[in-house]
Formats: structure tokens, C-alpha cells, sequence
């Protein structure tokens, strides 16, 4: 499967005073936060290793996603002590998404860690690579 960025490192001012306590993919949604949620559906779409950058309460988000075993996953952390943005968490975990050297060839699935979404990832990524595109967005309603 592709390697997998999952973007949590955010301060979440929208949800603010929620994000005073805790980093907003930490926020609860019925019996899970928006993180696991987001995790579980990656699990299912055949992710099997995922990266999460962290900034914001980065204690919330590991204190409940740990290693991802309990979610079917292997997780770990690029941790950020300034936030760097949609392009520089990206480029700051490349190393772990790609190993080093990173190879261009290799496709990337970045998803923002507070969606909660049921896309088909296969069909995305089999677009994306039929296309030739360098980078291929999802939009939904």
C-alpha cells in the first residue's frame, strides 16, 4: 500500500475551546476522536502503516492512537516543534513515508487527520496513477 500521511499536527482554533484540552483528531465523535475514526477508515481501505505528525497537545493524539496496534495499524510520529504548514509536515516526515533516499516514483496518500470520510481509496489511487499526474486530489460534498 501507498506509505500514508495522516495530518494532525494543526491547532484547531475553529474548534476552540474543545482544542484548548486536546489536539483536535483527539476530539471525541460518539465512542471514538476524530483521529481513530479516521485510522479505522484507512484500515479498511488497506493501509497498513500510517505516519501522523504531531504539534498541537501531541500527548492527546498518542495517548490514544499509541503504537495503532488496537487499530489494526502500525503508527508513528513526525513530530513538529513549529508547525510547517501543509507542504512542510509533508517534507518533514518524508523520510519516515518514503525511507531515505525517498524515491519521486512512490506515491504518497496525505489525508488531514480530522475528516471523517468513507472514499474508496483504490480507485483514487489506481486514477492517480493511470493519469500521470503529480498529485491528485479527492474533493467531496
Amino acid at each position: 500500500m501507498i506509505p500514508t500521511l495522516v495530518l494532525t499536527a494543526g491547532l484547531g482554533t475553529r474548534l476552540a475551546p474543545l482544542t484548548d484540552l486536546v489536539a483536535k483528531p483527539a476530539v471525541p465523535v460518539g465512542d471514538r476522536t476524530l483521529g481513530e475514526r479516521v485510522l479505522l477508515w484507512l484500515g479498511r481501505e488497506g493501509v497498513r502503516d500510517a505516519v501522523l505528525n504531531l504539534h498541537h497537545k501531541p500527548e492527546t493524539i498518542t495517548g490514544v492512537v499509541g503504537d495503532g496496534a488496537t487499530l489494526g495499524l502500525r503508527v508513528r510520529y513526525s513530530w513538529e516543534a513549529i508547525v510547517l504548514g501543509s507542504a512542510g509536515g509533508p517534507r518533514h516526515a518524508l523520510d519516515l513515508l518514503a525511507g531515505a533516499p525517498p524515491d519521486p516514483a512512490t506515491p504518497i496518500l496525505i489525508v488531514n487527520g480530522d475528516t471523517l470520510t468513507d472514499v474508496a481509496l483504490a480507485p483514487v489511487i489506481d486514477a492517480h496513477r493511470a493519469s500521470g499526474a503529480d498529485v491528485t486530489m479527492v474533493v467531496i460534498p
